[in-house]
């Protein structure tokens, strides 16, 4: 069997599926390689309408990360940041489709470099945020806060930032207009 990818099983039983834990467990060790992560939860406290919820969160964590230890090599070695690309192979390969980094963890490292007074990697930064999450506005903010620290054109931000804006559901009516604002 040629899998390129992984490929992660999760499956919990509960009180009603007592007797198929085992046959479940045996079809998945015929299954298993090491591409192909499978592993199970029996609940017996549990009725089956209970099992998902008390089992979700451990298995996406299990499931994302890997994403998740990739992120953070970036996230807390910023020197790094200049292997995003990178990272998007690596996550592609193992998971078999890309996974962004997440908003939180990029708009991070941005902020740290623009703390450290490296505008133009917190610009960067920002960039690929923008290229993950455009309706992201705040970022636009940010990159022309940025480029006023390296006497750095903002027009074309600025006209980006509005129709970032004008386009966006992240943000309420009112805090449109506060952003808006502070471009004044």
């Amino acid at each position: 069997m040629d899998i390129k990818h992984h490929k992660y099983f999760r499956y919990s039983l509960g009180k009603s599926n007592f007797g198929e834990i085992k046959p479940t467990e045996i079809a998945f060790e015929k299954l298993k390689t090491q591409k192909i992560n499978s592993k199970g939860k029996f609940i017996p406290e549990a009725y089956h309408n209970a099992v998902p919820g008390l089992t979700i969160a451990d298995n996406l964590y299990d499931i994302y990360e890997f994403w998740a230890k990739q992120q953070n090599v970036l996230y807390f070695n910023k020197s790094e940041f200049n292997k995003v690309e990178n990272f998007k192979q690596e996550v592609k390969n193992h998971y078999g489709d890309n996974i962004s980094l997440s908003l939180g963890a990029i708009n991070g490292i941005a902020n740290a470099f623009y703390n450290k007074q490296e505008y133009a990697k917190s610009i960067e930064a920002w960039n690929i945020l923008l290229d993950y999450y455009p309706n992201f506005s705040q970022a636009y903010l940010n990159i022309i806060k940025a480029k006023k620290k390296l006497n750095i054109d903002i027009q074309k931000t600025i006209i980006d930032f509005k129709t970032s804006l004008k386009k966006s559901k992240l943000y309420s009516q009112e805090q449109k207009t506060e952003m808006l604002r502070s471009l004044e």
